[in-house]
Order: C-alpha cells, then sequence, then structure tokens
C-alpha cells in the first residue's frame, strides 16, 4: 500500500507513532490487571487483557466508541459464553474502575473540605424586624432605637453588636456633595484631539457655526436620522420591551478636511458592546481583498492610457443609507440631545442599520453591491465579491473595488457618466468624484496612489510614521513587541513585499528573547526609514501579458524547524528570450509569505507545499483576468509558473513520482492543471533569479529589490518544455 518501515538511530520528532501515545494507560491497566490476577498467568496473558481493555476503550472499533456512534453493545451470542480468561478480564477492568470512582471521591471530598466558608449570617438573620435600618453614623450621640425598648429588651441586650451602630432617622434628601456631579463621558485620544481642535478653529474664526462646538452638526445629524426614518420614537411599554435589551446611543465627533477645509461632523452611534444577539447572525461584511485592489493598479496604466480614468468616491453616511431593514428589534435610549423634546420613558426603535449595531455593514454592502450588479449591469469577479467587472461593450467598460464607502474605479468616459446617473437615481448622497492626476493622489484603504506621468506609485498612507523601535529594557516590551509587529506587517502587506519574511518569522514568536527584539528592530528601523518605498506600476502591453507566479520553500528554517513558504504573482511582458535567458518588465499583483502548517519531511514537500499555495490564488485571479480580456476584447492571459526546485519540476514535467501520498496528491493535481493547459508554461529557472527567494529566507538574492526598483527582471532558464498552444 506504499508503505515503508524505515529504522532510525535515534528517535526523531516526527517518528513518534500513535501506540507510542498509549504507553502510560497501557502499563497502568497491566499494572492493576497483575495485582488482581493470580501468578499463574502467564505475563504475556496479562499483557494481551491490559492491550485487548485498552482497545476496547479507545480504539475505533471498541466498545465505547461503538457505544456513542450506534447506542448499542456488539451483538454476542448465546452459544458463545465467554471464556475463564474474558471474565477474569472483565472482573479486573471492574475493579480497576471502581478504584478510579474511588480515587475521583476522594479527590472531590477533598477538594470540598479545603474550600474556605464564607461569613456567619446567622446572627444578623436571626435579629428582629426593622432593628437594622439605613442611617448616617452620628458619633456625638448614643441612641438606642425605640423600637429596642418597645421588645422589652434588657440593657446588655439594648446595646447594639459591634457590627451594628446605633442609628438616626435618614435626612432626606442625597448625602451633601453627591447632588449634579458632573457626569464623566470618556472620550478616545483622536475624540479629545479633534474637540481641542474645534475649539481652536472656533478661536481662530476658521469655523463659525453658531452654538457650542459640535452643537450644529449634532442637531443635522438627528434631523437627517429621523427624516430619513433611520429610527422611529416609541414609549416604553414594560410588556413588549421587557425582554430586549436596552442600548445606549452617543455621539461621535470628528474634525473633517484638515488638510483643506476643515468642518464639523457628527455621527450617531449606537454602543453596541456586549451585544449577545449578533452571535446568531452574519455581522461581516465583505472587503476588498489587497490582490484585486493591486490587480486594479496593475491594469490602470495601460487602460489610462487608452483614454479611461481612475476614479474615488466617498459615500457620506453610508449605513444609514441601507436599504434594507433590521432582522431584529434594536431599542435605545434617547440620546441627551434628545431627551427635553420628547415625553418621559420615549426610547427609539431602530429600524434600519445605524453605526454600531454589529450588521449595519452587512446590510449597506448588500445594498451597495446589489445596486452596481443590477443598475451597472456588472458581475463580481470570481474569487472577492468586492471585485467588479462590467459585463457590456467595451465602450462602457468598468471595473470597480468597493471599500466600505469608497469605491475605487478604472472606467470609461461613458461608464462614469452612467455611474453618476444611476447614483442620483438611488438617492445616495456622496461627495464629488475624485479623479486621479498629477496634481492630486487618492487615498484609498490604507493606501495612497500618486500618479507620475504613466506611473502609479503605490505607498502606506499614515501607519508608517507611527513605527518605532523596541526598547528592550522597558516594562511592556512584550506588549510594544506585539503591536509594532503588527503594524510593520501591515505595511508590509500593502507596498513592502521585500519586509514579509521578516515579520513572518517575527509573528511565530511567543516569549521573545534579547535576539528576537534586535531582529525586529532591525527590520522596523528599515521601514522607518523607507516610508516612501512602494509599489510602481508601469502601463503593459495587454495583448501579450503573462500572468507569472514565483514560486519557493524553505524546509525547516524556522525557530520551530517548520517550513517557509512563499510565492509571487506578476502580471509581465516577457522580451529578448535568446540564450536560455529572457527579460521580464512588468507589475507586482500579490505575494505571501508564510509558516507551513503541515509538516514537511523533506525540501521537495515544502517546495510543492509553495507551489500549490501560489497556483491556487494565481488560478482564481487569472479566471478574473479572463472575465477582463473578454470585455476588453482581447485574448487570454496565460498562466507561467517558476521554480528552483529541480526535483518538483521533474515530477511535473517528467512524470516523475513520490511515495507519500499527500505529496502523490498535490503533484496529480499540479500535473492535471498542465496537461488541461490550465497552466501554460513550467519553467526552472535559477535559484538566485527567483524573487520568491526573499519571501521565504532571511539573507536572500537581489532579484525581488531589484524587480521593485526598476520592474525589470533578467531570469536564466535552466530548463523548460515547448509545447504546442492549446
Amino acid at each position: 500500500m506504499g508503505i515503508t518501515c524505515k529504522q532510525v538511530p535515534i528517535e526523531a520528532h516526527w517518528s513518534i507513532g500513535k501506540v507510542e501515545r498509549y504507553h502510560a494507560p497501557l502499563r497502568r491497566a497491566y499494572e492493576i490487571m497483575r495485582a488482581e490476577l493470580d501468578l499463574s498467568t502467564h505475563n504475556d496473558a496479562v499483557l494481551q487483557m491490559a492491550v485487548k481493555a485498552v482497545n476496547d476503550t479507545a480504539g475505533p472499533n471498541g466498545l465505547v466508541p461503538t457505544l456513542l456512534v450506534f447506542g448499542a453493545y456488539p451483538w454476542v451470542l448465546m452459544d458463545s459464553p465467554p471464556s475463564p480468561s474474558m471474565i477474569c478480564c472483565a472482573e479486573a477492568i471492574q475493579k480497576a474502575m471502581k478504584a478510579l470512582r474511588r480515587a475521583a471521591a476522594e479527590r472531590a471530598v477533598s477538594d470540598a473540605l479545603s474550600m474556605r466558608n464564607g461569613p456567619t449570617t446567622d446572627r444578623v438573620l436571626s435579629l428582629p424586624l426593622q432593628i437594622v435600618k439605613p442611617y448616617y453614623r452620628d458619633t456625638t450621640t448614643d441612641v438606642i432605637p425605640a423600637a429596642d425598648k418597645e421588645e422589652g429588651l434588657t440593657t446588655a441586650e439594648q446595646q447594639p453588636p459591634a457590627a451594628i451602630q446605633p442609628t438616626q432617622p435618614r435626612k432626606r434628601g442625597r448625602p451633601p456633595g453627591s447632588k449634579n456631579k458632573h457626569k464623566v463621558q470618556y472620550l478616545t485620544k483622536k475624540e479629545e484631539d479633534d474637540y481641542s481642535l474645534a475649539v481652536k478653529l472656533r478661536n481662530d474664526g476658521v469655523i463659525n457655526t453658531p452654538g457650542a462646538p459640535f452643537e450644529a452638526s449634532d442637531q443635522k445629524e438627528i434631523v437627517d436620522l429621523v427624516g430619513r426614518g433611520v429610527f422611529s420614537f416609541e414609549l416604553f411599554d414594560l410588556a413588549i420591551h421587557n425582554r430586549h435589551r436596552i442600548f445606549k446611543l452617543r455621539m461621535v465627533r470628528k474634525v473633517k478636511g484638515k488638510t483643506m477645509v476643515p468642518y464639523k461632523k457628527s455621527r450617531l452611534v449606537v454602543q453596541g458592546y456586549n451585544n449577545e444577539g449578533k452571535h446568531k447572525i452574519l455581522t461581516q461584511s465583505p472587503t476588498i481583498q489587497r490582490a484585486s485592489q493591486r490587480l486594479i493598479l496593475a491594469l490602470a496604466p495601460a487602460l489610462l492610457a487608452e483614454g479611461m480614468s481612475m476614479e474615488l468616491r466617498n459615500i457620506t453616511q453610508a449605513y444609514p443609507q441601507a436599504q434594507t431593514e433590521l432582522f431584529r428589534t434594536i431599542l435605545a435610549h434617547l440620546p441627551k440631545e434628545l431627551i427635553t423634546k420628547y415625553p418621559e420613558g420615549t426610547i427609539i426603535c431602530v429600524i434600519k442599520p445605524l453605526y454600531g449595531i454589529a450588521e449595519a455593514g452587512v446590510h449597506w454592502f448588500a445594498t451597495y453591491q446589489g445596486h452596481y450588479c443590477k443598475e451597472l449591469n456588472m458581475a463580481t469577479s470570481t474569487y472577492d465579491p468586492c471585485l467588479l467587472i462590467t459585463n457590456g461593450d467595451p465602450e462602457a467598460f468598468g471595473m470597480v473595488g468597493l471599500q466600505t464607502d469608497d469605491t475605487l474605479a478604472v472606467a470609461t468616459p461613458a461608464f462614469s457618466s452612467a455611474e453618476d446617473a444611476a447614483l442620483r437615481k438611488a438617492n445616495f448622497r456622496a461627495k464629488p468624484k475624485d479623479k486621479l492626476s498629477e496634481e492630486a493622489s487618492l487615498n484609498f484603504n490604507g493606501c495612497t496612489l500618486t500618479l507620475h506621468g504613466d506611473t502609479i506609485l503605490l505607498t502606506q498612507k499614515g501607519q508608517g510614521a507611527k513605527i518605532v523601535t523596541l526598547d528592550v529594557k522597558a516594562a511592556d516590551q512584550a506588549q510594544k513587541y506585539i503591536e509594532q509587529r503588527a503594524r510593520g506587517a501591515y505595511i508590509a502587506s500593502i507596498c513592502q513585499p521585500e519586509a514579509s519574511f521578516d515579520l513572518s518569522a517575527a509573528a511565530q514568536i511567543q516569549q521573545p528573547t534579547d535576539t528576537d527584539y534586535g531582529k525586529l528592530n532591525h527590520r522596523l528601523h528599515w521601514q522607518a526609514e523607507n516610508l516612501q518605498r512602494g509599489l510602481r506600476y508601469i502601463p503593459l502591453d495587454l495583448a501579450t501579458a503573462k500572468l507569472m507566479v514565483f514560486t519557493d520553500g524553505s524546509f525547516a528554517n524556522n525557530q520551530d524547524l517548520s517550513s517557509q513558504l512563499g510565492y509571487l504573482l506578476v502580471l509581465v511582458n516577457e522580451s529578448g528570450r535568446q540564450d536560455n535567458t529572457f527579460n521580464i518588465r512588468g507589475n507586482v499583483i500579490h505575494w505571501s509569505s508564510t509558516k507551513c502548517k503541515r509538516v514537511t519531511r523533506s525540501v521537495l514537500a515544502s517546495e510543492t507545499y509553495g507551489m500549490v499555495s501560489g497556483i491556487n490564488i494565481a488560478i482564481a485571479i487569472l479566471t478574473t483576468l479572463k472575465m477582463i480580456t473578454e470585455r476588453l476584447g482581447l485574448l487570454s492571459i496565460p498562466l507561467v509558473v517558476c521554480t528552483d526546485s529541480y526535483s518538483l519540476y521533474e515530477c511535473l514535467v517528467k512524470l516523475g513520482t513520490k511515495n507519500e501520498k499527500r505529496l502523490m496528491i498535490d503533484i496529480m493535481a499540479l500535473r492535471q492543471s498542465y496537461e488541461r493547459h490550465k497552466i501554460a508554461e513550467i519553467q526552472w529557472i535559477n535559484g538566485e533569479d527567483n524573487p520568491a527567494d526573499a519571501l521565504t529566507k532571511a539573507t536572500p538574492n537581489c532579484a525581488l529589490k531589484q524587480f521593485i526598483d526598476s520592474n525589470m527582471l533578467s531570469i536564466r532558464v535552466e530548463g523548460s518544455v515547448q509545447r504546442p498552444t492549446e
């Protein structure tokens, strides 16, 4: 069956079998049976009974699994009574189970006796009624309650216990100093800064709205929500509303347009924390994937050269504009801005999505995506519901990426006009569209897009300014390690693939040492000094473009001896093929540097798993590229796979075989894709020219850096197969 046995001089970490995990219970069962049976029973028979007992309990065909799955014991016929050895075995097992129950009972009794009891309350509970009253202590008098005198208690009994002080009738009203206390409202640091900025702008005369700071914007927000029917007002009815939780509402205030014309903006938010009802519904709305965003940018320079434009649209107050109503009852107290305008006992019943409600994003996404699909005749991509492509002719072509309330589109003038008309028809409120130009950059999904001639530069927006190196002697160094590592990984996932491996390795550290702090500080220092380093996207000839995947895997190079997998997807134009060398010029679409979750026992296994991961996402992106090229009237873009592993290349191209079953399945799937021309070509390239090498090693080659700097790379081919086109 393809199973081979190998002898190893010492036990390796991967050679521990499943049987060895039961050594402890097997020895325990053997000791119990050896003690219960007489000395005439041979040790081999006792061991056989112990193995049978363990198998009956834990094996797949044991009594316990059989009873749990089928609800019945195995059939035992009357004409085949158990042998005496089986009876002895059963008695020994019963004695072992009895001893186990006795030990568990003793442990439970011991735990109960060792628990500390609470205070004795018998004396307080046995006091006469109304003898303990609310009071303020008066140290100047020693008054005995009249109730004690009426009960006829003795002088000794009339003296109050040490725990009960003399009382006097409570005065009316609140205790001194407790009335009209200022209610503290906790604000985030960002809200405090915005409030201070609003006061400063008001004093400087930049903002001249009447009333207190944010008073006009608060009133505008409430009037707008009431006018659009987002919520209704109801009187609290105990019989109807008692079984629902009543949330609180608060105003979130911001100063927008700080770099241009500042203005104040308020947003009514439901304080929906600790909401148990959200676990029964879908609450996570889709957002555009980084690969989809970079796919738009990889195609954009070529499309801009053909007269299209890149535009960014921002929807104002997106969630309350959802056209679907909530599926559950959401009640809220009146905000302080409305308490004096409605009768006492009035509550708010939220009808449509509002900020702070868990499922509000899902309702808005369904509304906004449905608007594009129905009104503008668009279809979603094969792998990302937030990437939309038009179904019409090339004159009305459009490619749209959705990120909550922001929309990034590359479209023709016809599609842009149709989009504006459909937006007005749907009565969506939005800011004027921003168009990418050399004078105006765009901010989308944490990225900044800048146009330089015919090239688009993708950089991080503002997280790089928050990167700081770690102080090894700080008290909170472990927490800062996690925070800065996550911030660096976020930037690396946007536009700095060179830093992916170091930050992926840092994420695998549970308890960092001084060496780990030093490695992370080295990478953070590099990122802090290269804040404007990003990805450049250049125009390509889409008619001859290829989707090229570079894959690599490093065997047992992580700290826990696991393997690191990496791949890089680029859209390129190939040129200058001569003497087994060709040049590529293209744009980066996607990359990954992750720890392999499966056990790898060879270099071939790590290389195979890396290639499988890269080809999976490559085929998904290729199907979307096929939709785009069909809309533009172009030929399909082929998929080319490049690896520096000769053994993997030989398995795929020369029908090589391997003994490991899991590798056989993956290699067969890759070979089938190759035979069916889903993979147009597989090339064995020189290891020094593989840009994916930087995604799996701490000291890689310079191929990835060279490609990011110049968008060009020269690749030496060690082996390839010329195949006829399909």
